[in-house]
């Protein structure tokens, strides 16, 4: 990288973009996509765009995984769980912070109600139930374009 700016100079420049542009920044030289990995760019990039990351932990009881707390990483905020309903099962996340959930339907105990949420804004979408006689395997949650906001659920069945 032939530049007169100093490195700390261009994390700098780099902390105020966008994720779609770090990634681009990525594929024009092997010294700026190095300094993309940089964990005082990750840092400064968090705190800028006031980014929440760490973990959810669920529990098991009576054979079921439920959302038990978040628990965040080192500087960062944490987030309170407490608008997601007691039984939500996790089923699916994305590294933009959405999350595919379930939670037992209340007036049919053998069927579930099927959920997408952002937890940092505690926006929850209900989704439509899935149709035919199959039983859920395993889910995803691919992001298509973040403005807006476009993603597309992916669920492997199999028949019953």
């Amino acid at each position: 990288m032939d530049s007169k700016l100093s490195s700390e100079m261009i994390m700098e420049i780099m902390s105020r973009t966008s994720l779609k542009t770090l990634g681009i920044m990525r594929c024009t030289s092997k010294e700026l996509s190095a300094l993309t990995y940089e964990s005082y760019l990750f840092d400064l990039y968090k705190k800028r765009n006031k980014i929440i990351s760490g973990f959810l932990i669920q529990n098991m009881r009576r054979g079921c995984i439920n959302i038990q707390q978040f628990a965040p990483s080192p500087d960062s905020n944490s987030l309170d769980l407490a608008f997601l309903p007691r039984n939500a099962q996790v089923l699916a996340t994305s590294e933009q912070g959405i999350m595919v959930f379930k939670i037992q339907d209340p007036m049919n105990c053998r069927k579930y109600l099927y959920h997408v949420c952002k937890p940092s804004t505690k926006q929850v979408l209900t989704l439509p139930t899935p149709k035919g006689n199959h039983t859920d395997q395993k889910f995803a949650i691919v992001v298509m374009g973040l403005k807006p906001l476009h993603y597309k659920i992916i669920r492997f069945s199999k028949l019953r």
